[in-house]
């Protein structure tokens, strides 16, 4: 999904070439609607826009993975195999280093 997130987080969700121009809370709005269609993993291609990559990926990261937790958190999958993407409990998923570079914290 081309994702072009704004740093206004009102910012309300546009179409662009496969995928949007929003903020972010247009995008988790955006993002649940997803997981209630059973959407599983997203997959975001940063397009160029008016942000670093880097301020991009902080605010992912701060702002909008913690509402996803991972599938390997206590709301994880159960029998039935993997769950759909779904808000929950707000929880470090992540981080990132000083090179902006995202490393997935392992949960317990």
């Amino acid at each position: 999904m081309q994702l072009d997130l704004t740093s206004d987080p009102d910012t309300p969700a546009t179409a662009i070439r496969l995928g949007l121009r929003t903020g972010r809370h247009a995008l988790r709005e955006h993002l649940k609607k997803m997981g209630d269609l059973g959407v599983a993993h997203v997959s975001f291609n940063l397009r160029p826009g008016d942000r670093p990559v880097e301020d991009v990926l902080r605010e992912l990261a701060a702002r909008i993975l913690p509402d996803f937790p991972s599938a390997a958190s206590p709301a994880g999958p159960g029998p039935g195999g993997p769950r759909t993407l779904r808000p929950g409990p707000a929880q470090p998923v992540g981080r990132l280093d000083q090179a902006g570079c995202f490393t997935q914290v392992p949960t317990t």
